[in-house]
């Protein structure tokens, strides 16, 4: 898997297209949530010709990895750790495609639900936002290096997400409870906030794709919903 070391050079010459386009979907998308996330203080569609950009590329990049994938399966025919490389590949590229949905969501709704000072959760949906930007670049750091060092504590951070967000949750209704004339900004921001959420589920998928692929075995507490997608 990925070492250079097949008999037929195609077959490492496969593997490493299908290896870049990952890499540059991940690179995309890590951009694609820091803009998410430096639109929410301002309340401002920020880039927004970038952020669209951005997500044809994601978007063009993940059909040609389904392509890619497909092809390999067809000619190649692999079997142990190319099989798992290809399978995982797969998977992780769909999940980081709709984490940049996501991200592309919460920019296009922020104008709206701008996260102020006289707004509620001002501080923890940016913190939930961050919290899965780490989390995206903790899942990379793991994929370029072949190891397993930080993916598990992924799975962790979206705990606290989960956490955040019934948090939030509860705030937001509590305001608009109180102010009716905040209503519609609120429930964009719970749009938002469910975004994040979502996002922080399919970072934790990429985990336990990751623990797959580089362990040979399902994360030991795996779910039924572990590979749940929106």
């Amino acid at each position: 898997m990925l070492d250079g070391r097949h008999i037929f050079s195609g077959i490492d010459k496969d593997l490493g297209h299908i290896d870049r386009l990952l890499v540059l979907v991940w690179d995309l998308v890590e951009r694609q949530w820091q803009a998410a996330l430096g639109s929410l203080p301002a309340g401002e569609q920020i880039v927004a010709a970038n952020t669209a950009s951005r997500e044809t590329s994601i978007n063009d990049l993940g059909r040609e990895i389904e392509r890619s994938t497909t092809r390999f399966l067809a000619l190649r025919q692999p079997m142990a750790d190319d099989l798992r490389f290809i399978i995982a590949a797969l998977r992780i590229s769909i999940d980081l495609e709709r984490v940049g949905d996501y991200a592309a969501n919460i920019s296009k709704r922020a104008a709206i639900a701008c996260v102020t000072p006289g707004n509620a959760c001002v501080h923890s949906v940016p913190r939930m936002a961050q919290m899965v930007l780490e989390m995206l670049r903790k899942l990379q750091q793991d994929y370029v290096s072949r190891q397993l060092s930080l993916s598990e504590g992924v799975i962790e951070m979206d705990k606290e997400v989960n956490a955040l967000y019934e948090q939030v949750f509860a705030e937001v209704r509590a305001q608009m409870a109180q102010d009716p004339a905040m209503i519609e900004t609120c429930t964009e921001l719970l749009f938002i906030a469910r975004n994040i959420e979502r996002a922080g589920d399919h970072a934790k998928n990429i985990a336990r794709h990751l623990y797959l692929l580089f362990s040979g075995s399902p994360y030991p507490d795996d779910a039924p919903d572990g590979g749940k997608h929106d």
